[in-house]
């Protein structure tokens, strides 16, 4: 027996909508005897559609829904895209938060109960060219869709991926160094902040510290946005003074690997601070939400690019703009390119390399320690001409075949013992 029902869930104004149609089978001798199949469209026509035609199938003994609940051959583009979705549990949260939000969207512009084969790149550049999309935006539009339809060619829900080939084609541009601030711009930030909070009075008891305190460990460390809210005190050794990256059960850092960061300067001031004012031994975060638990993410965000307006500082500027400031001010300052992909987390060295140019000069400083005496052979004085003068009479008797050792005694820098 197989029947079709909605799901429903309450939206924003406490109404009930659909949320998606569902198809049940039942049959008392299987083990569940009730099976629900998800037909993955809010759509009724088109999950009558499909309805009938899995009905027919299982009827016809072409299908269980017990070992079969997926119908790979005429799933739905909503269907794909949760089960890619899926896929991608692991990533951080802000990757799987965006192919999320871009899928939905792509979704939505398409046909309701359209199948995931019969997408085509009309259908892909329609959607593209609906927005008004900067080229930014636009490439990573079809950088996520082109990911997913590749899993789906993968997966054989597709026979070809319709990607537009003058979006697949196009070259990709040199990357370059996102703004960051310069030491004038973060103190008037942080001054900015201050003043707020002054005029607001009993509406920040703190001072605003709480943010001034995860913009001062972003600009002292590099670390990401993710990494930041899920920081917890059992990552953090005050002795050693570093913090440690961490994959956890609820957070795994962009690259997958783990690393270290040293606290020194500000962020590491701010730290200690923070674990003075702990109470208790828990091992909660570091920087808390307003419910006492974990920062999010997004209101961070909202809130640093409101103080960013506030202090008149260009819109260029990000939260994810910290992380630059710190990269850019290692290289500017002399940090070695090398050292900072480890303490950034950068899988290649290729991402690292977009700082090389803030100091051209540094190219110069190795080539004069280097070649900057020419290529002659050094010349040697003291104590280190004579023990280099002794070597190479021992080499000379060796090639030799001479063996004796009153004539290793007149060497010079010799020793009764034999040396």
């Amino acid at each position: 027996m197989a029947r079709l029902r909605a799901k429903y869930r309450k939206s924003t104004h406490g109404k009930e909508v659909i949320q998606t149609f569902i198809a049940e089978f039942y049959d008392r001798n299987r083990h569940p005897r009730l099976k629900r199949v998800s037909l993955g469209t809010r759509d009724k026509s088109a999950a009558l559609q499909k309805f009938a035609r899995l009905e027919r199938e299982y009827m016809a003994g072409l299908r269980d829904p017990w070992t079969d609940p997926v119908d790979r051959d005429g799933m739905l583009v909503s269907e794909a895209t949760e089960a890619f979705v899926k896929s991608r549990e692991g990533r951080s949260e802000k990757t799987i938060t965006n192919y999320t939000d871009i899928l939905h969207i792509f979704c939505e512009s398409l046909p309701p109960g359209m199948m995931i084969r019969a997408v085509e790149a009309r259908h892909v550049d329609a959607f593209l060219n609906g927005r008004d999309l900067k080229a930014t935006s636009r490439r990573t539009y079809v950088r996520h869709l082109s990911v997913f339809f590749r899993w789906c060619l993968k997966e054989g829900l597709m026979q070809h991926d319709p990607t537009p080939i003058k979006d697949r084609n196009r070259k990709k541009e040199t990357r370059r160094v996102a703004e960051f601030l310069t030491e004038v711009q973060y103190e008037e930030l942080i001054r900015t902040i201050e003043a707020v909070a002054v005029l607001k009075g009993r509406h920040a008891p703190d001072g605003g510290r709480w943010i001034t305190d995860v913009i001062r460990l972003a600009v002292g460390t590099g670390l990401r946005r993710g990494e930041i809210c899920n920081l917890r005190w059992s990552s953090v050794d005050l002795h050693n003074k570093l913090v440690k990256v961490q994959n956890t059960d609820d957070f795994r850092t962009k690259s997958g690997h783990e690393r270290s960061v040293p606290l020194v300067g500000e962020a590491l001031r701010v730290v200690e601070r923070l674990a003075a004012e702990r109470t208790g031994e828990v091992d909660d975060f570091v920087f808390k939400g307003i419910k006492g638990g974990k920062l999010n993410g997004r209101h961070l965000t909202r809130r640093f690019c409101h103080y960013r307006r506030q202090a008149r500082l260009p819109e260029d500027i990000s939260l994810h703009s910290l992380r630059h400031t710190f990269a850019s001010w290692w290289v500017l300052r002399g940090g070695d390119l090398y050292r900072l992909k480890e303490v950034l987390g950068h899988a290649d060295i290729q991402t690292t390399m977009i700082y090389a140019h803030l100091r051209p000069e540094a190219l110069r400083e190795e080539m004069e320690k280097c070649f900057g005496t020419g290529y002659a052979a050094k010349e040697h004085t003291g104590a280190e001409a004579i023990e280099i003068e002794r070597l190479r009479a021992q080499v000379a008797l060796l090639k030799a075949g001479l063996e004796g050792s009153e004539l290793l005694v007149s060497l010079p820098g010799s020793q009764r013992n034999g040396r």
